[in-house]
């Protein structure tokens, strides 16, 4: 997803990591691993510009707040490219 959102839209991208579950992995300069408690994580998200997650209200909340494209996984076979991402409909 990095690659493509880097290729196709000419940006940047920065990953952060929003769980509440322990994540086991080094952090760099390109990818974070948010600390924050849960309503400062949900306007984090909103401000995003693509949201990857499973199929919750949380992720459906940040992309409504912000107006953010999501894609909620809902199997493992690991193909997500830009065309899968929707905007949540309130």
């Amino acid at each position: 997803m990095k690659n493509e959102i880097e290729s196709k839209l000419n940006k940047q991208c920065k990953i952060i990591f929003f769980s509440n579950e322990p994540l086991s992995f080094v952090e760099d300069e390109n990818t974070y691993i948010s600390k924050n408690d849960w309503y400062i994580d949900q306007f984090l998200m909103s401000k995003c510009d693509f949201l990857i997650g499973p199929p919750s209200t949380f992720t459906l909340w940040a992309s409504y707040i912000g107006k953010v494209k999501y894609y909620h996984i809902e199997n493992n076979n690991g193909i997500i490219n830009l065309n899968n991402f929707l905007y949540c409909k309130g």
